[in-house]
Parts: structure tokens; sequence; C-alpha cells
């Protein structure tokens, strides 16, 4: 498999030693000293995630509005001083997918690019769908198909990783899917998708509470960050979404759900959202090769990781 690349936009080669040090043998790092450097660089031999920094020797901010007005763009990373207490609020601003803020540990670094990496890559999965366009010149209806409502659940989500780390709180992640769509669309099965489609926000939102996070993922599949959630509750939440997205629009469709959660008083290691994505994902697998149309959580015991759903359709 490839290594990821990663453009290092730092001024100041002992920085950027240290963090070329840290990113080292995990993936293909260059280096940048200049701004006008930096976006040569991506224009002649592209990048997966931009490390820029903030300061005042270095427009990281602008930079990243930059690299962001450019289709295709990469993942972006704004890194502070120490001594910045608003890095959230000024990285978001600028439009970066994450920040980090001096001093700098291996630990950190590596775990802000994986996650980083993780959320751009989904990003990319996102049906690019427009929202609907009002005729009456009210403001457009949001539907379950925008790549803005995965820009905010990017967004929110960061936050909220980040917020679990440090209070120590359980946080849990589903994927619903519909059973019986391919991994790749088809002209029937983007004409069912679309009389089916409407129906579907609007369910998912009523099994969730106002804090939890959804936004559309793959073909016929949603995603929902659940934030102080343990196992349990987790698996609550995917029974109503189950429930609320099997018969959609009177048909006799079915759909399948993974899970994965981690609380931080029980677990090993850190939380990781590459290993929820990756837990919920296998289970989710599961769930499908078992014939779908049942909830599979990853990591429990065997007896009681599947639950096959016991809905009547008519």
């Amino acid at each position: 498999m490839t290594a990821a690349r990663v453009l290092l936009a730092e001024p100041s080669a002992p920085v950027a030693n240290a963090l070329r040090g840290f990113l080292a043998g995990k993936y293909a790092v260059r280096v940048a000293r200049t701004e006008d450097e930096a976006l040569s660089a991506l224009a002649s031999e592209g990048a997966d995630l931009v490390l820029a920094s903030e300061s005042p020797l270095f427009d990281g901010e602008g930079l990243c509005a930059a690299i962001k007005a450019r289709p295709g763009h990469p993942a972006v990373v704004l890194v502070y001083p120490p001594e910045e207490a608003s890095a959230d609020e000024r990285s978001a601003a600028a439009g970066a997918d994450g920040c980090l803020v001096g001093p700098l540990k291996a630990g950190t670094v590596l775990s802000c690019v994986k996650n980083v990496l993780k959320l751009h890559a989904l990003q990319a999965l996102v049906l690019p769908e427009a929202p609907a366009q009002a005729t009456d010149g009210s403001e457009p209806e949001l539907t379950a198909q925008t790549s803005a409502d995965f820009q905010t659940f990017r967004t929110l989500l960061v936050r909220e990783v980040r917020r679990s780390r440090r209070f120590r709180y359980p946080v849990s992640l589903v994927v619903v899917a519909l059973d019986g769509f391919g991994e790749s669309e088809d002209l029937e099965e983007s004409d069912r998708l679309a009389v089916l489609g409407d129906a579907v926000l609007p369910r998912l939102v009523a099994a969730l509470r106002e804090v939890d996070l959804v936004a559309p993922y793959r073909l016929a599949s949603w995603v929902a960050f659940l934030p102080h959630t343990p196992l349990a509750g987790a698996q609550e939440v995917a029974a109503r979404l189950q429930e609320g997205l099997s018969g959609l629009g009177e048909t006799f469709i079915t759909a399948s759900v993974g899970v994965a959660s981690h609380d931080p008083l029980h677990a090993s290691g850190p939380l990781s959202f590459g290993a929820l994505v990756d837990g919920a994902e296998e289970a989710l697998e599961t769930a499908r090769r078992e014939g779908g149309n049942r909830i599979v959580v990853v990591g429990a015991s065997s007896d009681a990781r599947r639950q096959k759903s016991r809905i009547s359709i008519a």
C-alpha cells in the first residue's frame, strides 16, 4: 500500500525536522519553507495532507484558504504556537480540517494526521448531490445527500472526539445501510434511491438525540456519531435506526447496522476515530454477509454481537 503524502509547510528547520522525524516511516514527507513553495509543491507533486504553521513568520491560515480554493484539495492541519488560546476557532474559520497546538509530541501529531486523513477520505465518499432548490424564494430544504452536511458532521465530529479524549466519556459510531444496494450505483439503483431518499433523513433524525451527528456515507448508507453513549445505548440507537429505515416507502426493504464503541473507563488505549470507523464498517459487512436485516456490534462476545431484526414487514 502506498504511503500517504504529507507536505510540511514550516519555515523553521528545527520544527520541520522534528515533524519529519515523527512522521517518517509511516508517511511520505516533504518540506516547504514558504507559502509559495508549498503551493508550487502541491501543483507539481500533490499531497494528501498539509501540515501548515501559523505564526508571525508564516501565514498558514492564508495558505489553507488558498489550498481549499483549489479543486481536489488535500486535507489541511494548522499548527499553532503554545500561547494560542483560540486555535479551534481560528482553524475552523480558515477552513482547516484540524489543528495542533504546541508543544508538539509524536503521539499527538501521528494521531491527528491519521484521523484527519481518515475523515478526508470519508468526505470523498459522500454522494455529491446538491440541495433541492426552492422555487418560491425561500431557503432550500436540507436533504440527506449533501456534501455540506458532511462538512458540518466532520467539523463537529473532530470537536467531539477531542472532548471525549479530554473528559473521558464514552462515544459510539453507527453505520446503517439499506440492504440490497450494491457498492457502485447504477441507473436502476439511482432511480430507487431517488424515490426513497426524501424519507430517509427525517427518519434518522427522529431516532437520534439533538447532540448526535449524522451524515450520508457510502451508497444507501449513513453514519451517526453518538457522544456520551456507551455500547448498550448505541445498540438501542441502532435498533431505532434499523426500525426507522425498514419498510421504507412501503417497500420490503430492510436495513443492517454496524456498531462500534469506545469507553475510556474500560478501553486499553486512547480513542481512535479511525478504529471506530473501521470497526463499524467491519460490523456492517458482517451483517450483510450473514444475510442482512440485522445489527452487528464489533468486539462484542459471539453470543451478543449479532442481533437479527424481529420487525415484521407487511
